[in-house]
């Protein structure tokens, strides 16, 4: 989950890998 590496924290990093899936699998995948 590249939000976790970006220093936020778990809650944050789990909201938002689920809100921007889509994003985040398309720029980190």
């Amino acid at each position: 989950m590249p939000y976790c590496k970006y220093g936020m924290n778990m809650t944050n990093c789990h909201i938002k890998r689920q809100v921007h899936r889509s994003t985040l699998d398309s720029l980190f995948l």
